[in-house]
């Protein structure tokens, strides 16, 4: 597979070493290492790292053969379980994809299979050409 612009300039996705397992047109199985960065004070995987694996999640399925980039227009996160045991998994599937307007559910399950949590995200097709790869 190419390496995607998120592989190419996604600070976030190197900092949590995250991988883009598939990626296709609507969908996108991202992974996830359980690490001392993407844990809370309890052991559990931080929230707000869950939500930015749906978010990267939902950028490899919305933009995958894209030469511009989709941006989230709103999203919504539904914490289901507390997660400790890696990897992770966030799996995007297209709902709508319109030609403006996209709509994504997003899964994301601990390695024993346990749903950690659901989300949704809109997203807006623009104009705009990845500015932040590096070549």
């Amino acid at each position: 597979m190419e390496e995607t612009a998120i592989e190419k300039g996604d600070q976030v996705y190197k900092l949590f070493q995250m991988k883009i397992e598939e990626a296709s047109q609507g969908y996108s199985r991202v992974t996830m290492p359980v690490t001392d960065i993407t844990t809370n004070g309890m052991g559990f995987v931080h929230g707000g790292v869950l939500y930015s694996l749906a978010d990267i999640a939902f950028g490899a399925a919305s933009n995958f053969g894209e030469k511009t980039g989709t941006v989230t227009l709103s999203s919504h996160i539904s914490y289901l379980s507390p997660g400790r045991k890696g990897p992770i998994v966030a799996e995007a599937k297209a709902l709508r994809t319109g030609r403006h307007v996209v709509l994504y559910n997003i899964d994301i399950h601990d390695a024993d299979g346990r749903h950690l949590a659901h989300a949704t995200f809109e997203g807006f097709r623009t104009d705009f050409a990845f500015t932040n790869v590096k070549a």
